[in-house]
């Protein structure tokens, strides 16, 4: 197993990240990422409803991982460059994780049930470069998804693909009565217009 290690000031070894038999990457979020992070912007997560009485030490690490998670948004993404954040409804640790992931280019299976979560995160924290990645993976598995999707989060590529399955103009003139078209973009706006001269 691969792993990545850094001397602590304390003199004392620890490790930083592995590489897991799936090769999937694996990184410590106990320790702060990056010098400053006191000084700068935060992300701030808030537990409410409930006092909770941690016994267990592996629910705690689970717990603060969770929570660490997110230095690696606050640096890499502008949603959290010019003001403090407070979450309130934090996404699942699965998702996020994977999320990360994506983040830093790693091309590994989507879950497709949860594909939308993934594409809302991304519009969330303004990383395009995980849409287009999410993008091209279903692309590549030629992954039709529904034009509510590709409208929302502007999947051109994806559209292009779905427009090429349509038959008829009354197809696609059914397709976008159910949508707002004022909150097309123009991209997908032109690609409709084609479509309808071409057939």
């Amino acid at each position: 197993m691969n792993s990545i290690r850094s001397l602590f000031r304390s003199r004392r070894e620890r490790e930083d990240g592995y590489c897991s038999d799936d090769g999937i990457w694996r990184f410590s979020f106990y320790d702060p990422l990056f010098e400053g992070v006191r000084e700068k912007n935060r992300f701030v997560s808030i537990v409410t409803g409930a006092l909770y009485t941690v016994t267990n030490r592996l629910v705690l690490d689970c717990f603060l991982m969770g929570n660490r998670i997110f230095q690696l948004l606050t640096f890499h993404s502008p949603f959290f460059a010019s003001r403090n954040i407070v979450e309130k409804h934090l996404p699942s640790y699965s998702d996020m994780h994977y999320f990360i992931q994506l983040a830093h280019g790693v091309r590994s299976e989507i879950d497709y049930d949860y594909r939308s979560n993934y594409f809302f995160l991304a519009k969330k924290y303004q990383l395009p470069n995980v849409t287009q990645l999410l993008e091209q993976k279903l692309i590549l598995d030629y992954y039709l998804i529904s034009f509510k999707t590709i409208f929302a989060y502007n999947l051109n590529h994806l559209l292009a693909m779905r427009l090429q399955k349509l038959k008829s103009s009354e197809e696609l003139t059914s397709i976008l009565r159910k949508r707002n078209i004022e909150e097309m973009s123009g991209e997908a706006m032109k690609q409709c217009v084609k479509f309808f001269f071409e057939h």
